[in-house]
């Protein structure tokens, strides 16, 4: 359950006053497409900054935090970069991402100390290609894999196909913003991959929901950009939520919740803002990361992953 601690470790809040009002028309493509598009405009995208809030709920202690969010194509490659802060009693932890189009680096300090990991992406997934030689993959697969490793809202969009199944989009508001509405179910495969005891779930006694193991998800999908501006993972309490209209609305508490706004597009960013100094005392995490990833878990070994932003987005290691 290491990933699971991780996904909940780093989250984005959204405004209590939020609301979304469900409309009759519905886009064409279904879920998981829709998704695979977005991932892929996120790819593409010149140039984005936004700002971000996040909210967590761990046990019964509620954190939340605010940061900030850089992405940055140039010479073919997607940079990004990540920083959040969080208040844990009158302590504060912070956070940082950076993949500088090498190396994806992870900055965590706290009042205890700093810990930075570092990911060697090309041999990452050099050995990643290797190891699914001859194997099938479909597009889904195909487009995991393509950004793994390399962290953001591509990370992040990237594992959430990966585990969950989406429901058609729904055209929605979020205080007044037009936005399109997904909910996202397991997929059976990866839900006994984290829990097996999952496979229990159709008997008449079923085993109960692990606390801190999101149920579903909703993710909200700005129209006019598709950008996304609501990330919420919920708890089993909530489970009703997934299948009913008030679902399309963050709910009241939530597992985790990520928000993305203020969001600028096609904006001048310097190259130096994705440098990072590691210091001394780092760590590299690449063989870890890639015996994670190559375990089998009902997908091939090319797609499986951590859980990554999960961490931000972690939603990382």
């Amino acid at each position: 359950m290491r990933a699971l601690t991780k996904l909940l470790a780093i989250t984005f809040a959204l405004a209590s006053s939020a609301s979304a009002v469900g409309q009759s028309t519905q886009p064409v493509l279904g879920g998981n497409a829709y998704l695979a598009q977005v991932l892929k405009d996120i790819e593409r995208q010149v140039s984005i900054i936004a700002k971000l809030r996040h909210e967590s709920r761990v046990l019964d202690q509620k954190l939340t935090g605010s940061g900030k969010y850089w992405q940055l194509r140039t010479r073919g490659q997607r940079l990004t970069k990540w920083e959040m802060q969080t208040q844990i009693a009158d302590q504060t932890v912070s956070f940082e991402q950076v993949y500088d189009g090498e190396y994806l680096w992870t900055d965590r300090r706290n009042p205890t100390g700093r810990q930075v990991h570092r990911l060697d992406i090309a041999w990452l997934q050099a050995k990643l290609r290797s190891a699914s030689r001859g194997n099938a993959a479909d597009e889904r697969q195909q487009l995991i894999a393509a950004v793994e490793g390399q962290g953001g809202l591509g990370q992040m969009l990237a594992d959430l196909l990966r585990n969950f199944d989406f429901q058609p989009p729904q055209p929605t508001q979020l205080n007044g913003l037009p936005v399109n509405a997904l909910i996202g179910r397991w997929r059976p495969e990866r839900l006994v991959h984290l829990w097996p005891d999952a496979v229990k779930l159709g008997e008449a006694e079923p085993p109960e929901w692990p606390r801190q193991l999101p149920h579903h998800v909703l993710l909200l999908v700005r129209r006019d950009n598709t950008i996304p501006c609501v990330c919420e993972h919920r708890r089993a309490a909530d489970a009703a939520l997934a299948g009913s209209l008030a679902g399309l609305r963050p709910s009241s508490d939530p597992l985790l919740r990520y928000e993305i706004f203020e969001v600028q597009t096609a904006v001048a960013i310097r190259g130096e803002r994705f440098r990072f100094s590691p210091g001394n005392q780092w760590t590299d995490e690449t063989a870890l990361v890639l015996e994670q990833l190559t375990k089998g878990d009902g997908e091939s070994e090319s797609t499986t992953a951590p859980d990554t932003a999960r961490d931000p987005q972690l939603l990382q290691r």
